[in-house]
């Protein structure tokens, strides 16, 4: 194959787990070009990674939480102008990667495209346009689907990993705290990480946040006016995480970036949705009614365990 598509309009942290695809790829494929099928503001985690050397950055036309009118709208202006400029931009791949689990109305557009292998999850819909379906095992993290996703067209995927691992570093001091997502229901209140900051401060540890955009950040200076957010590119934000001792986040694209650089990480979860999918297997999860003080103490023996001293 010359050219081989990865096709995600998810989330960041959807879009950062689909480009552990990349080295697997490169290994059995050397020379071929990869291409990168996400949204504009998810771009940033296929720009500048290596081994992608193009990148189609689309909004999707179907979006589950919009209004009947709203996807009634998109999608006749999806048919009416941009499907024919992405079969044009898209119309060269041998192969597409589907690698986002659920339904986005995208298979007719691969098939419009001619792209002769299409290969996607079952539980996607339009099935019937893709030419390779690959099996949903329930209660599994994402990345173990697209190992199999990868035997299915005859690729060896191990060792799989992330083509966004840094040099190895010795851990930081710091503890990481990142606070929000793009989904205002996975935030949990000031109290709750006030009280966790005091505590942990109270043992000697410095306490970093990072997060986005201006609502995270007047959030955090409730807590302290010392902080990243919004401070950090995409590099640096790996780095910083990488160079930690322990984060403690929301279910969001920092638990993914621990979990690939096997950093001791702690999420919250405010849901039991779909746990399985998006939790890896190397850290510690709160799923259930918890407090700063359960969350604290949690922290404190990880940090033992790893041996982490001031």
């Amino acid at each position: 194959m010359k050219k081989i598509l990865i096709y995600n309009q998810g989330g960041l942290g959807d879009v950062f787990l689909s480009t552990f695809l990349i080295p697997s790829i490169k290994r059995a494929y050397p020379d071929c070009e990869m291409g990168m099928f996400v949204t504009p503001k998810t771009q940033v985690a296929a720009r500048d990674c290596l081994g992608v050397d193009e990148i189609h950055a689309h909004e999707p036309w179907l979006r589950p939480e919009d209004p009947i009118r709203m996807k009634i709208w998109r999608l006749f202006y999806f048919l009416l102008f941009q499907r024919n400029k992405i079969v044009r931009e898209i119309e060269n791949y041998d192969c597409v990667l589907n690698t986002y689990p659920f339904f986005a109305g995208v298979g007719s557009l691969f098939y419009k495209a001619k792209i002769p292998m299409r290969v996607g999850f079952e539980t996607i819909g339009e099935r019937h346009f893709f030419t390779h379906l690959v099996p949903w095992v329930e209660d599994e993290y994402l990345v173990e689907h697209y190992k199999r996703m990868l035997h299915s067209i005859g690729i060896e995927p191990e060792p799989f990993q992330s083509p966004w691992i840094v040099p190895e570093l010795s851990a930081g001091k710091y503890i990481i705290f990142h606070i929000g997502s793009a989904n205002p229901i996975k935030d949990l209140p000031v109290s709750f990480w006030k009280a966790l900051y005091e505590a942990l401060r109270a043992e000697g540890y410095q306490i970093t946040f990072t997060g986005k955009g201006e609502d995270q950040r007047r959030f955090i200076e409730q807590i302290t006016d010392r902080h990243l957010c919004d401070q950090l590119n995409w590099v640096e934000f790996i780095q910083t995480i990488h160079q930690s001792a322990l984060l403690i986040s929301v279910d969001t694209v920092a638990v993914h970036l621990a979990a690939a650089m096997k950093k001791p990480f702690i999420v919250l979860y405010q849901s039991t949705l779909d746990i399985p999918l998006w939790f890896p297997k190397n850290g510690v999860f709160f799923n259930e009614e918890f407090g700063p003080e359960q969350v604290s103490k949690k922290a404190l023996k990880m940090l033992h365990e790893e041996k982490i001293h001031l």
